[in-house]
């Protein structure tokens, strides 16, 4: 048997090669030189091949997006879901509104006086004293009365008005189409609460704003002789009109000019306005044992409002 030389490889690749660098993709063109035609199919090629290259290679990074629909899911499956394709979640609601009160409850605690003893109408009844005017100006005695009666009004009416606005909030809708995330949930709610205190902490302010200005403006005079005081001579018709000073540290506040004006309170035993450094002001006592003993944490002043707002009440409330 006549055996068949084996092909030279070396010559193969030769003439691949020869193959390749003479493609062209020319018909005759007697315009085009053959060089000229070489070129062209060589540089039509090479785009050719790095456009099919860029085409692969994005391709081949292409996400597929699949579409799986949870019926019903649960809480648990969804915050799941939720930290898995937090991106692409999409969760509608059945209901489109929701009721604050049925994910919102508040536990409401008021300043510990509100529900004290002290606030108790027989209390309040008990401090009041016929004569009481007479004691010495700066005798927590004089106001004592009207201050609880002012701190069990103000009581009242912060209950009421914090529940007025607990029912309207509470009663109020959360609007969404779709099934919040747990952390965007909460910055939600936390921001329905914090408004909730702005508008509080605001209508608080309006009825305080709203009795000053009607106090100042008006120019009550208390009847309990705080921020001013008439004198009567008996059997005269002459009388003399003395406008309230509180002596504090090295100066003095007219309650004609500030009805803020006030000074610790004290008892004293002391009636009338004797040993006063004038008929007005009332503060520069010229000898301290007349006061028995001061009152931590209460003002007295021009009037119970002002200087009931300037007490801390920490001896009621601190046992």
């Amino acid at each position: 048997m006549e055996e068949t030389p084996a092909p030279d490889q070396p010559n193969e690749r030769k003439r691949l090669y020869f193959l390749l660098i003479n493609i062209n993709l020319f018909d005759n063109n007697e315009e085009l030189s053959l060089e000229e035609q070489l070129r062209g199919t060589k540089i039509f090629l090479s785009l050719l091949i790095i456009s099919l290259s860029i085409a692969v290679f994005f391709t081949s990074f292409n996400v597929h997006t699949n579409t799986v629909i949870i019926q019903s899911p649960n809480e648990h499956n969804f915050e799941k879901l939720s930290i898995q394709y937090s991106t692409t979640l999409s969760c509608p609601c059945t209901r489109n509104a929701i009721r604050h009160d049925q994910f919102l409850s508040f536990n409401i605690s008021y300043h510990p006086i509100c529900t004290s003893q002290f606030v108790n109408q027989t209390f309040i009844s008990s401090l009041m004293e016929f004569n009481m005017r007479n004691y010495y100006p700066l005798d927590y005695r004089i106001l004592a009365a009207s201050h609880f009666q002012i701190i069990a009004l103000l009581c009242r009416t912060i209950k009421q008005m914090v529940s007025d606005v607990l029912e309207e909030f509470t009663t109020t809708y959360m609007i969404t189409n779709k099934a919040l995330f747990h952390n965007i949930f909460n910055v939600q709610v936390a921001a329905l609460v914090e408004q909730l205190k702005t508008t509080t902490m605001a209508n608080i302010k309006h009825i305080n704003d709203f009795l000053w200005f009607n106090i100042f403006q008006n120019r009550l005079v208390s009847g309990l002789r705080t921020n001013y005081y008439i004198q009567t001579i008996p059997g005269s018709t002459t009388s003399f009109y003395y406008i309230s000073g509180y002596a504090n540290w090295n100066n003095t506040c007219n309650c004609a000019l500030n009805d803020n004006c006030v000074h610790q309170a004290g008892i004293y035993n002391l009636t009338g306005r004797r040993n006063l450094h004038t008929p007005y002001i009332f503060g520069n006592l010229t000898d301290v044992r007349y006061l028995l003993l001061t009152i931590p944490g209460v003002m007295v002043g021009c009037l119970p409002y002002n200087s009931i707002l300037a007490s801390t009440l920490e001896c009621f409330y601190n046992l």
